[in-house]
């Protein structure tokens, strides 16, 4: 368009005054809503009409547009009227969103070995940026917002990782190891650093764009009808399949409630894999560990408490919770900052040439919790240092320079973090435990 239309001039100021309400992403998604579809199609109306609106919907119907997308539009479209009328610029909407309403929620669709195959084959042979980011996402785990994020500047060709912003936590990260097959496909489309992956250029890509070439693709293939989202669920799902703990899932696809993953795969898996996975899950630490924070929150019942003052003694209490709210804040330490880099490590550790992340805070806090002359201690920072690639590491400490060593080292530096922190949960959760203990003297 030339020139902005009033309505669209009214859309542009809702999108700005209200932009704290809403992720970046969202207002992109909306900008170009409004932009290539409600703006061009209303002109140079500010009072849209219920015979307007339905004509509206049943346009975007032909187009192709799902029945959630229009109900979308319509929805941006009465919020920027209502804003407008405030501002006496428009006529407020007087028409109803039923017509619009999106229907029922879909259910994952995931492929099946074969189907996937020849979607990938499919991708590859016709090489291209949005085919690009659809094949990363089927054989990496990377989500929408995220690979729709990605710019050129977030791939290491040396050192064979890509660097993805978490979803909504843009000061979170996670470096994802490539394959082979990545490697090739990313050096084939490679652009300017700062480009985006899903356009080659220096413009962001719709999530609409991406969703109408899959569109597409799927029929062409004869595939079941799957959404962007469920190319990541696929991934998922070939993994667990392929004997990948839920934790190490967690940690590669960068979800950090492992329970919550757990109890959203338990319906996509086969029997015989689903039995394995639980077993597996209910056998390990974190599952207990977890049961025990249920229980010391009062939602699971309550725990005795043994060696911690009398809950008759309020006083004694408080002095305990005080002290170890003073040790935690020396070591810089807080459970939900930790805990995703802790995963990461927990399904990593040991594996030479793997591609980890990196955080100065994470390396202060090892350094603080087991002390800056523990020689594990040491070569655990330096191997995170060093992206976990043991070649990698300069460290030489009492001559030890064998990889089994080092790799050795580094395995108790881990096991007696995790130790501490245990000490750290176990120490907290006696500290809930007895400051809930109704007082006897009262």
């Amino acid at each position: 368009m030339n020139r902005i239309s009033p309505l669209y001039g009214v859309a542009l100021r809702w999108m700005k005054e209200n932009g704290e309400l809403f992720s970046p992403e969202t207002l992109r998604l909306y900008d170009g809503l409004f932009c290539d579809h409600i703006a061009p199609y209303f002109g140079e109306r500010t009072a849209v009409s219920d015979r307007e609106v339905r004509e509206f919907l049943e346009r975007k119907k032909e187009e192709g547009f799902s029945d959630s997308t229009v109900y979308i539009m319509l929805r941006l479209l009465r919020r920027v009227l209502e804003y407008g009328a405030a501002l006496g610029e428009c006529t407020a909407p007087e028409w109803s969103l039923e017509t619009g309403e999106p229907a029922a929620k879909q259910v994952a669709v995931i492929l099946s070995e074969e189907q996937q195959k020849r979607l990938e084959r499919f991708l590859t042979e016709n090489p291209g940026p949005k085919h690009l980011c659809m094949f990363l996402m089927l054989t990496l785990g990377i989500g929408v917002d995220e690979v729709l994020d990605l710019k050129w500047a977030d791939v290491s060709f040396k050192n064979n990782y890509i660097s993805v912003k978490a979803a909504g936590r843009k000061s979170l990260f996670r470096r994802i190891p490539t394959g082979e097959r990545e490697k090739i496909y990313l050096r084939k489309m490679a652009s300017v650093p700062d480009a985006y992956l899903c356009t080659g250029k220096r413009k962001p890509l719709l999530p609409s764009g991406l969703r109408s070439r899959l569109g597409r693709i799927v029929q062409e293939l004869l595939l079941p009808p799957v959404r962007l989202s469920d190319l990541r669920r696929t991934y998922a799902v070939r993994c667990l399949e392929s004997g990948v703990s839920y934790r190490e899932l967690a940690a590669r696809l960068g979800v950090v409630d492992v329970r919550k993953l757990r109890e959203y795969y338990t319906d996509l898996l086969p029997q015989e894999v689903l039995e394995e996975r639980e077993k597996e899950y209910l056998g390990s630490g974190q599952a207990k560990r977890q049961d025990s924070n249920m229980n010391s929150s009062g939602r699971g019942g309550r725990k005795s408490v043994q060696g911690l003052p009398g809950a008759d003694s309020r006083q004694e209490i408080d002095d305990v919770r005080q002290r170890i709210e003073a040790k935690k804040a020396e070591l810089q330490f807080t459970l939900d900052n930790l805990e995703f880099d802790l995963g990461i490590i927990n399904s990593l550790r040991n594996a030479d040439g793997v591609q980890g992340q990196a955080r100065e805070g994470l390396y202060r806090f090892i350094e603080k919790a087991l002390g800056p002359k523990d020689k594990d201690g040491q070569y655990l920072v330096e191997y995170l240092r060093s992206n976990m690639r043991v070649a990698s590491m300069p460290l030489r400490i009492n001559n030890v320079t064998t990889v089994q060593a080092i790799r050795r080292r580094v395995a108790h530096g881990f096991e007696k973090l995790c130790r501490r922190i245990d000490e750290l949960n176990a120490l907290e959760d006696k500290i809930l435990s007895a400051s809930s203990e109704p007082s006897s003297r009262e």
